[in-house]
């Protein structure tokens, strides 16, 4: 079955889908697997859910006599998360491996919303340490979400 290997916890960039276990792949088949994994994390991070299907946690609310970030903001929902639509729109396959067949999904090392990107993942939102209730983890896919998109497109 094809499992899905986590992007690195110190520097989350991409993470790999190893489809070694599904011989009719090609190379072309891999690059619109890719695209359509790309296609369905954009979707769900903007329905508001993470990497595990869990509502994205709402922005804090402030202490008595204090504006928090989502009184300023004016936001008393969850994330408005087509603010982060350059980071989404910057997801790409970034390598195919036809003869492993084997797809990394993520972000090039010269993208400019790389600390963007590991903020919202690990929780650090620009701080040393992660605010570990608040991470907002959308780079992967579960290995159900995976099968079904596989299934869907007639691959297995």
């Amino acid at each position: 079955m094809p499992t899905i290997k986590k992007h690195s916890d110190t520097k989350p960039r991409f993470f790999e889908v190893d489809l070694s276990d599904v011989p009719e792949l090609d190379r072309a088949d891999l690059e619109i697997l890719g695209e359509e994994i790309i296609d369905f994390i954009i979707e769900r991070t903007l329905s508001g859910k993470d990497v595990e299907g869990k509502r994205f946690i709402a922005y804090a609310k402030g202490k008595k006599g204090q504006t928090s970030y989502a009184e300023r903001e004016g936001k008393d929902n969850p994330p408005d998360l087509n603010l982060t639509s350059d980071m989404l729109d910057s997801l790409e396959v970034i390598k195919v491996l036809p003869r492993a067949k084997r797809v990394q999904i993520g972000y090039n090392t010269g993208y400019d919303g790389l600390g963007k990107v590991e903020g919202n993942i690990k929780g650090t939102y620009g701080k040393k340490n992660p605010e570990t209730k608040r991470p907002r983890d959308f780079l992967g896919i579960r290995e159900s979400d995976l099968h079904r998109l596989l299934r869907d497109g007639a691959w297995l």
